[in-house]
């Protein structure tokens, strides 16, 4: 559950960084890989230093993602990147309540799911950038 507070979290730091603007955007793609597979679901995190913008892509069938805004790009920065699998829906039980939870995979290892221990950074320039992942374990 401390994963699905971390997605609520940077939805949040996305809205409220996705204002109007006339500042500079730049656009990011890429691929996901794992010990050289492409990571066909999942979530890729961004997050600028201090939280002050945040933004997430979908990770494509083919281990493709695409990170921009409705406006089109994000703010040109350095971004702390974590990868995290997609989310499932829970059905309610006589014990608990139905939710979300981050679905069991074997190819994101753990330190990727995390900004703090990923050890992944991206800088993002003004344009169109690029930045492959490749996981291992």
């Amino acid at each position: 559950m401390k994963y699905c507070s971390a997605i609520l979290a940077v939805t949040l730091l996305c809205v409220a960084g996705c204002g109007g603007s006339s500042e500079p955007q730049g656009t990011l793609s890429g691929k996901v890989t794992y010990n050289g597979e492409p990571v066909s679901e999942g979530v890729v995190i961004f997050s600028s230093s201090g939280a002050s913008f945040g933004a997430q892509a979908d990770i494509e069938e083919d281990g493709s993602y695409t990170l921009s805004t409705y406006e089109g790009g994000v703010p040109p920065g350095t971004y702390e990147v974590a990868v995290l699998p997609p989310t499932i829906t829970l059905p309610d039980t006589e014990d608990s309540p139905g939710g979300e939870a981050l679905k069991e995979v074997d190819n994101i290892p753990q330190k990727y799911r995390s900004t703090q221990s990923s050890e992944l950074t991206v800088t993002i320039n003004e344009g169109s950038n690029t930045f492959d992942i490749a996981m291992e374990e």
